[in-house]
């Protein structure tokens, strides 16, 4: 639920949008159940989606940590490229897009790998099935 936390996250779900979500479906499925419903039933779906919200902002809070983490890590690579100075000419050098996207993926991978010991994201798997 964390890592589906997360891919929500990139899709620009908001924390509100999930309560919001939860009283919808708890409300869908009220309806929709053949039995009568309860207020044990409504506590069962609260205590529910409770757990949903808590593991889903945990992967979304995490998300957006890694993303800033990463962008102070670009930022900070683009900032040591551009203040290198060419040897011979003296002047600011450019830095080259291909190879901070690679270096960013590379990081990415990284840090994944240190935050989850050696398992990989289901996206970080399929961006490498994709590569190949």
């Amino acid at each position: 639920m964390v890592e589906l936390g997360k891919v929500h996250n990139t899709y620009g779900v908001q924390l509100s949008q999930l309560h919001s979500f939860g009283d919808v479906l708890t409300e869908s499925v009220r309806r929709n159940i053949p039995l009568k419903w309860t207020e044990e039933h409504t506590k069962a779906w609260q205590w529910f989606w409770k757990i949903v919200v808590d593991l889903f902002s945990r992967g979304m809070l995490e998300h957006i940590e890694e993303k800033k983490e990463l962008e102070d890590l670009k930022r900070e690579r683009v900032e040591n490229e551009t203040t290198k100075t060419d040897e011979k000419t003296d002047s600011t050098t450019d830095v080259d897009e291909a190879a901070d996207e690679e270096f960013i993926f590379d990081l990415k991978g990284r840090y994944t790998h240190s935050r989850l010991g050696d398992h990989e994201s289901q996206a970080d798997k399929k961006s490498d099935e994709d590569e190949q």
